[in-house]
């Protein structure tokens, strides 16, 4: 339920995914954030650019979020019908 309140910032190779997510609100945050909301198939419904802090947004068709750091939506030239796939990554140090 904390999502990133609390922070400083978020890197720009990070996001946040949060499943079964319609709204995000940003009060208390500190810094403006970039979210894709996204059904249950990975399809982008909604982006939202450079949600500021003490703001609210909500996209009842989705069923999940992923909140960014500001300017990520552009830069990674996210749209409505995209669809974003999650693949597992080797990490450094791994077995």
């Amino acid at each position: 339920m904390r999502g990133l309140l609390g922070r400083d910032a978020i890197e720009t190779d990070e996001s946040l995914w949060i499943d079964r997510c319609d709204s995000v609100h940003t009060f208390a945050m500190r810094f403006p954030i970039d979210l894709a909301y996204l059904d249950g198939k990975g399809l982008i419904r909604k982006t939202v650019e450079g949600l500021a802090p003490g703001r609210m947004s909500v996209c009842f068709r989705s069923s999940a979020t992923l909140e960014m750091k500001v300017g990520s939506v552009a830069r990674l030239g996210l749209r409505a019908g995209d669809r974003i796939a999650f693949r597992a990554s080797a990490r450094q140090g791994a077995a």
